[in-house]
Order: C-alpha cells, then sequence, then structure tokens
C-alpha cells in the first residue's frame, strides 16, 4: 500500500511541477512553443495544432484569413501527397536563429514575432528548399493562451508551397 500511495503523490508531484512550469513560462517561450506546435502539426499534417495558433480574427496583409488558411491546409493534407510514398509532400521548419519575439512592455498579453519559415518539398527520400518566408506577426494572450492576430510575409526565395 506505501508503494502505491508513494507512487501516487511522486505523479501528483511530477504533474504539478510540469503544470506550473508550463504556466509560468515567460511569454517568449510560451509563444515559442506555440509557433513549434505549428509547425510540427503542419509536418504531420494534423490541423488542430495548426489552428489552434490563429485566432478567430486572424487575418494576413495578403487578405487570407483563418477559414481561408484552414480550407488551403485541409485541401494540402489532402492532395500534396508523394504519390510513390504516400507522404506529405511538405516539410516546414522554423529555425530559431530568425525568431525574435517582443512583448509590450505595457500591455504584456501583446507580442510582435519575426521568423522566417522554410517549406522543403519531398520527392521520394530526397527534399529541397522550395519556398523561404519571413513573416511578421502580431500576437494577443487570449484565455491563456497566445494567438496570432494578424501577418504580413515577404518572400525570401523560391514560390509558395501550395499549388
Amino acid at each position: 500500500m506505501r508503494v502505491v500511495v508513494g507512487l501516487l503523490v511522486l505523479v501528483l508531484v511530477a504533474s504539478g511541477g510540469w503544470i506550473a512550469a508550463r504556466h509560468l513560462a515567460p511569454a517568449e517561450t510560451k509563444i515559442e512553443r506555440r509557433l513549434a506546435a505549428m509547425a510540427e502539426g503542419f509536418n504531420d499534417t494534423r490541423l488542430s495544432p495548426c489552428m489552434a495558433g490563429l485566432a478567430q480574427d486572424y487575418h494576413d496583409t495578403s487578405g487570407a484569413d483563418r477559414e481561408w488558411i484552414r480550407q488551403g491546409l485541409v485541401a494540402s493534407f489532402f492532395r500534396e501527397r508523394d504519390p510513390g510514398t504516400k507522404r506529405f509532400r511538405w516539410r516546414v521548419e522554423l529555425p530559431r536563429e530568425a525568431l525574435r519575439i517582443a512583448v509590450d512592455p505595457e500591455a504584456g498579453d501583446r507580442a510582435k514575432a519575426s521568423l522566417v519559415a522554410r517549406f522543403h518539398e519531398r520527392e521520394g527520400t530526397e527534399e529541397h528548399l522550395a519556398w523561404e518566408v519571413r513573416i511578421d506577426a502580431h500576437l494577443e494572450e487570449r484565455d491563456g493562451d497566445w494567438v496570432i492576430t494578424r501577418t504580413s510575409h515577404e518572400t525570401v526565395s523560391g514560390s509558395k508551397w501550395w499549388r
């Protein structure tokens, strides 16, 4: 019985520590984690993590909004498959060295992030950089989570990954 109680206490302490570390992390860390989760969701063709990072009122200066992004991702996740491997043809990376996050010191619940996204196209076992884009994002903390409210982007090299 003591072993069971001891294990239960250990699990509760570890869980409490994880929850505290997650909620007490600096805003910059939370934003970086959000962006990484979105990229991982894209690479794994999971829509939910991609969309969780976009506010309901999200828009890009190009005219794209949250629904346009959702529809584009759904279509791409199903259409953009390598004919040989059946894997999703695209992979995105967000180089940490290119990420800049500035939290508004007065508001505290607003931030700006500048990042680079590199979209790699897979063909069989090979892949090549197809599009590199610089993104400037405005974020807000809403209901305890950081979400992107608007973006602007500029192509650095290549061309857009979607067709």
